[in-house]
């Protein structure tokens, strides 16, 4: 069985497509499967070169691209205007693919099913893959009521378009819907089974290559990792890491300014950030500044190496970052807000943690300092969740589902 991991988004280290891709693949090929890793076609060298196989560059968009600067009509353009670009790019795999192929996308939307149903349905049975579509966006998880009704309705629309190829027997049985998040949200809309998988990074494998241990006499140290969204707190960050700095002479920031530089709202409130996070730092080399996107390796030696993740989470926004998942298995303390999701999911692994009440920095500042104090004596508690963690999660759990779907087909 030869496995097409499908990452239309992929064109560089920013986010996480890069990272779910080379822990799927890097665990694919260990398991003695072929892999073949199509991207999208603007993916740039340094990042192709550092993936475990040389990638397929065949998609021109993402299913999270946006065909739209206009914030009223973005939706259905994108929704109509990806489908039809996709469809195009899968109908350009010709006869590469076989009914012995597994093809898996892992970050499936609403705006690729369309494509996926008319390429499915338009595949002779003899030739037909599996095919696993993967989704991990509460579509009912929008702050705005009409505009969650607007996504609900769109994936509804999808769905239906891929129920139409799905009407014939073979083609049911070789179609799977997994998610590892609203389930239930998803069954409903799709209106057929859709199957659990757990969070697919990171693996045990990229944990144990860069484990690292803080030396007892070290600074305590945190990291700040985000992008620039209107459900992080990157505006009051300046004033947390001032009072922390004021208030204790062991602890030290990382900070990636990569949310202050770049996003999908970028205000002026955020440039007043900057400018004081470029001030601190200028003043006091306790904050380490970042810039620009960290790559694969960066990305988990920063992770790996600190003390405690901050997730400067508005407590409101009930959806999990995949940050604390990486944070628990590296078996590190994490700061997030109380009443979250986050809070839940830390709490049911009792993993080494600390809450916060309010996005301000008084409270967050608190929460840093209570962390920092039992971050190291937590060490023992830490690593037990993350063996907790490990038995129901990351790359390999969710590898033994996915492929066991078409190992399934092939035994019958």
């Amino acid at each position: 069985m030869r496995i097409f991991l499908l990452e239309p988004g992929l064109r560089d280290f920013k986010g996480h497509y890069f990272n779910h891709t080379y822990l799927l693949a890097t665990e694919i090929l260990a398991r003695g499967y072929d892999c073949v890793i199509a991207t999208n076609r603007r993916i740039d060298t340094r990042t192709a070169a550092a993936l475990p196989v040389k990638p397929l560059p065949l998609f021109h968009v993402g299913s999270y691209f946006e065909m739209s600067e206009d914030p009223l009509s973005r939706p259905i353009e994108s929704y109509f205007g990806i489908n039809e670009i996709m469809l195009a790019d899968l109908q350009m795999m010709g006869q590469a693919v076989t009914d012995r192929d597994l093809l898996l996308f892992p970050t499936a939307s609403e705006r690729v099913l369309e494509a996926f149903a008319r390429w499915y349905g338009q595949q002779p049975l003899e030739r037909s893959p599996v095919l696993v579509l993967s989704f991990s966006f509460d579509p009912a998880g929008i702050d705005d009521a009409c505009e969650t009704k607007l996504m609900r309705a769109l994936y509804r629309a999808g769905f239906n378009a891929l129920a139409k190829p799905l009407r014939n027997p073979e083609n049911a049985r070789r179609v799977f819907y997994v998610t590892n998040s609203a389930r239930e949200e998803y069954a409903f809309l799709a209106r057929r089974t859709v199957l659990p998988v757990p969070i697919a990074q990171p693996s045990r494998r990229i944990v144990e290559r860069f484990r690292a241990t803080p030396e007892p006499d070290a600074p305590i140290r945190v990291l700040s990792l985000a992008m620039s969204t209107a459900r992080k707190g990157l505006e009051s960050l300046p004033e947390v890491i001032a009072r922390v700095l004021e208030d204790r002479r062991d602890i030290v920031f990382d900070v990636q300014m990569y949310g202050y530089e770049a996003g999908d709202d970028v205000s002026a409130d955020l440039a007043e950030a900057k400018r004081r996070l470029l001030g601190i730092a200028a003043s006091d080399d306790r904050l380490r500044l970042i810039h620009g996107p960290l790559a694969f390796e960066d990305y988990y030696r920063a992770l790996a190496g600190t003390d405690v993740l901050l997730l400067t989470y508005r407590p409101d926004y009930d959806q999990i970052s995949g940050m604390a998942h990486e944070a628990l298995a590296f078996e590190r303390t994490i700061v997030a807000p109380a009443g979250s999701a986050q809070q839940r999911m830390l709490e049911e692994f009792d993993a080494s943690r600390a809450f916060f009440a309010a996005l301000e920095p008084e409270p967050v500042a608190s929460a840093i300092q209570d962390a920092a104090a039992r971050t190291r004596g937590e060490r023992d508690k830490a690593a037990a969740a993350a063996d907790r963690w490990f038995e129901r999660q990351g790359t390999e759990r969710y590898l033994d589902i996915v492929l066991n779907l078409g190992l399934g087909l092939r035994r019958q």
